[in-house]
């Protein structure tokens, strides 16, 4: 059972899914209720993992969000740690990280994971108008029920906060996750990539975001499948109240493999409703609609004519406890719809986390 290196929701934007992905495109926002950041980190680079940090995204097995204010925020301090531990399960997780390449379907897997996360953020810049932050973020997912899986994602970000503009930088990297197992032969893949994300406020009620995103992915084997993947994304959001802030966007993504046969493009649209309850909760629901065509001229290649339409479905949210405690949730689905049968597959996946900040 292989896997293939395509992605990248975006989520799961999304959904899903992570603790302070970097950038990703749709779930990121910026809010009272916290730096609610997704990643892009362990399910392909791209959806919610970017989307919820590997947009998107979204997907796997690496999704975290950070669940409280910036950093001195509240205490005129200029650094803040946070702590926080996330169990989370996926009913999926070879297919919903993408199959790695192989004539028949894969048999699902699932798995529960529990992510240990560690950031710290300290403000380089302080002044009434103007904040610039340096942070560095640390996961360490483990599986407790697949051998040989566990992995880390490392986050650096620099984020500089002249309202009304906002410009955020990020380093991801990923460097030993499991992606398949073939009859007992591990595959392994390791990523990196950066990001840069801006963001400005036209007015109280309307922000607008553009996006920009590349991340590398090398694999332990099937070398032909390394990816470099571009990202762009950008979308508008609107305040009608704080409890609804509906927000539409898009997304266009090209994957260059080292070959072309695994090559693609992918382009996606999304609307998503945010809701923050004063201070203390933050909530965000998004549907994602994306079309991923293979670009391959070659009939004799295995993706050749391929097509994958995908619906994913997510919803993260944050609630503040007081004294520093947070509670993050998340759940997202995913339905991949090939053209190709042996590529097609749902997943799921949920969370809830605890994190403390100082």
């Amino acid at each position: 059972m292989r896997r293939n290196i395509g992605k990248h929701c975006a989520t799961v934007c999304l959904v899903p899914l992570v603790l302070g992905l970097v950038g990703t495109p749709a779930l990121a926002d910026d809010s009272n209720a916290g730096a609610i950041v997704a990643t892009a980190s362990a399910a392909s680079a791209a959806d919610l993992q970017q989307d919820l940090r590997n947009s998107g995204a979204p997907n796997g097995a690496s999704v975290e969000q950070s669940a409280a204010a910036d950093s001195g925020a509240d205490t005129g301090r200029r650094y803040s740690l946070e702590f926080g531990i996330l169990p989370h399960y996926l009913d999926n997780y070879y297919q919903a990280q993408e199959d790695f390449g192989t004539a028949l379907p894969v048999a699902a897997q699932s798995v529960t994971i529990v992510t240990v996360s560690g950031e710290l953020k300290y403000n380089l810049i302080q002044d009434r108008d103007r904040k610039l932050t340096a942070g560095v973020r640390v996961r360490h997912n483990i599986f407790t029920d697949l051998d040989h899986a566990n992995s880390t994602d490392v986050d650096l970000t620099l984020v500089y906060d002249a309202k009304p503009s906002l410009l955020k930088l990020g380093y991801f990297a990923t460097r030993h996750r499991l992606v398949s197992d073939n009859g007992g032969n591990l595959v392994y893949g390791a990523t990196n990539g950066a990001s840069a994300e801006y963001s400005y406020r036209f007015s109280k009620r309307l922000r607008g975001r553009a996006a920009y995103r590349f991340s590398r992915q090398t694999y332990s084997s099937s070398t032909d499948r390394n990816l470099s993947e571009h990202n762009f994304s950008a979308d508008l959001r609107y305040q009608i109240v704080p409890q609804f802030m509906p927000a539409i966007g898009f997304e266009l993504s090209r994957g260059n493999a080292a070959s072309s046969a695994f090559s693609f493009n992918r382009k996606a649209i999304f609307i998503s409703v945010t809701s923050e309850l004063g201070d203390a909760v933050y909530l965000n629901v998004r549907y994602r609609r994306s079309q991923r065509n293979y670009v391959t001229s070659v009939p004799t290649d295995s993706y050749f004519g391929r097509e994958d339409p995908r619906d994913d479905l997510s919803a993260y949210g944050t609630v503040q406890l007081g004294h520093g405690l947070s509670i993050f949730g998340f759940a997202t689905h995913i339905n991949n719809r090939s053209n190709q049968p042996s590529h097609r597959f749902t997943s799921n996946e949920a969370g809830l986390g605890l994190f403390y900040r100082f």
